[in-house]
């Protein structure tokens, strides 16, 4: 049976944005053995089923996403998921009827601009 507090610090410590073998050598100091270790990663691995997404995006987008992840301390890709995952999340919660948000679809997701109807 896999530990899940190492299951749960290698998740938090990947969203971090630390490597594997960082990660693998903190746990391996603080006493825990070499076979409990893997099987978590493992354990890591099975729980969580991606699905592979490729977008082609402006260079400046890509150093402003670097630049966003980096204050986050989060890889690119986990900036880009988190992104994705908190507007889906917001999408969610939208009652019927109400104005979506202006412009491209694509762009809202991206944008840290709350859009709603202003209030006269």
């Amino acid at each position: 049976m896999v530990d899940k507090k190492v299951v749960d610090f290698i998740r938090e410590s990947r969203r971090r944005g630390f490597g594997d073998d960082a990660i693998a050598q903190k746990l391996s100091d603080a006493g825990w053995s070499i076979n409990e270790i893997d099987a978590a990663f493992n354990a890591v691995k099975n729980t969580t089923p991606k699905v592979r997404l490729c977008a082609n995006i402006d260079e400046d987008v890509a150093k402003m996403l670097a630049r966003r992840a980096k204050r986050n301390m989060m890889s690119i890709e986990e900036q880009v998921e988190d992104i994705l995952r908190r507007s889906c999340v917001s999408m969610r919660k939208k009652t019927p009827g109400e104005e979506k948000m202006v412009g491209n679809g694509f762009i809202s997701i991206f944008s840290r601009r709350r859009y709603s109807k202003e209030k006269k």
